[in-house]
């Protein structure tokens, strides 16, 4: 025929140049070059990537021996996380699930009265954060700060505490921030302090998406794994953190939770009407 139809076009195939010959027994017709584009879905095709922390791919982690030096960003703002000293690197290791940065804290209570030391953290330039998803493995710790300001002059940061509540969206000073959380998919509830006792799974793959409203956060997240310098540490494995300087739209955030749930084996977990359930976007 004059048409040749390609039904099963996948990921196999590659970019280039093609052509068709066509045949019969009075000779054989070459077609012009056809280039062909074969499309995969990046997490950088959705707008207002500003941080992209991926512990699958080594090579964006930089180690002195198992501990983390230099987390690096894979959006191209270079928004890397990392650790000058050496006693405050967290580590780097692989279990059944994938790799991970693993942060240990410190508590001398298990209610938020204590006091929580985290026993190490990385820092940041600075990102908004207006969009943050990520992927965790939870170790139970109370009063686990997985994204902090400057404390106690900037309060906005994002913990999680089985113990009273597991998600804040917390507060500068006098200013609520305020956002919607969603986990492993499902709705979760919208305002500054969220969710409810022992949401998240303990020591398991959780998925986690918040989309915060106009104005908030009101500063800049600048570490990861504590609230100020050796205080508020988070406790658990971190395996991607994904952040937008953009409020995602509910499609984007979707597609997002897609790629997350099925690149860490969490596609089971996502609500029965989630969009990306069966396959990844």
């Amino acid at each position: 025929n004059a048409t040749l139809t390609i039904t099963d076009a996948n990921a196999t195939q590659h970019d280039g140049n093609y052509t068709v010959v066509v045949s019969n027994d009075f000779g054989s017709v070459e077609s012009g070059d056809m280039e062909l584009k074969i499309y995969h879905w990046n997490v950088l095709v959705v707008q207002g990537v500003e941080m992209w922390l991926d512990s699958n791919d080594s090579s964006s982690i930089e180690l002195n021996g198992d501990k983390v030096i230099s987390w690096n960003d894979k959006s191209g703002k270079e928004n890397n996380a990392s650790q000058l000293s050496d006693s405050l690197r967290p580590s780097y290791g692989q279990d059944d699930n994938g790799s991970y940065v693993i942060f240990t804290s410190s508590s001398t209570s298990s209610s938020t009265g204590g006091s929580v030391d985290a026993d190490n953290y990385l820092l940041l330039n600075g990102i908004t954060g207006k969009s943050i998803f990520f992927v965790i493995n939870h170790d139970g710790a109370p009063v686990s700060y997985l994204l902090g300001a400057d404390y106690p002059a900037n309060r906005s940061y994002i913990f999680i505490d089985p113990a009273v509540g597991d998600y804040s969206i917390s507060i500068d000073g006098q200013t609520s921030d305020s956002g919607s959380w969603w986990y492993n998919g499902s709705f979760v509830a919208t305002g500054g302090d969220l969710g409810t006792i022992n949401q998240t799974a303990i020591n398991t793959s959780t998925l986690h998406s918040i989309i915060y409203e106009q104005n908030s956060p009101s500063t800049p997240f600048v570490r990861i794994g504590s609230s100020s310098d050796n205080k508020g540490g988070f406790g658990g494995k971190v395996r991607e953190i994904i952040s937008f300087s953009s409020y995602l739209s509910a499609a984007d955030r979707q597609k997002i939770e897609g790629y997350l749930a099925h690149k860490w084996n969490l596609a089971t977990e996502l609500p029965s009407d989630h969009p990306y359930k069966n396959s990844a976007p």
